[in-house]
């Protein structure tokens, strides 16, 4: 966030000494990468993903009900 807008402000002082579009795909490169280090490391749970409580009761019932 800090980046962005540093580069923000440099480009209004100083136009088209950055070429904006090349940070702008570097930064959501890091993201995607930062973002894709943090995911195998947090743990599911009931209010994020697929495991809400009625995917859950619905597992249950095709585990129990249809054998």
């Amino acid at each position: 966030m800090i980046c962005m807008i540093f580069f923000s402000i440099w480009e209004s002082l100083y136009p088209d000494s950055i070429p904006m579009d090349n940070v702008l795909y570097g930064m959501i490169s890091l993201l995607f990468i930062l973002v894709g280090n943090l995911m195998p490391k947090i743990k599911s749970n009931f209010f994020m993903g697929i495991q809400t409580p009625l995917v859950m009761s619905y597992i249950w019932y095709r585990q129990e009900v249809e054998k």
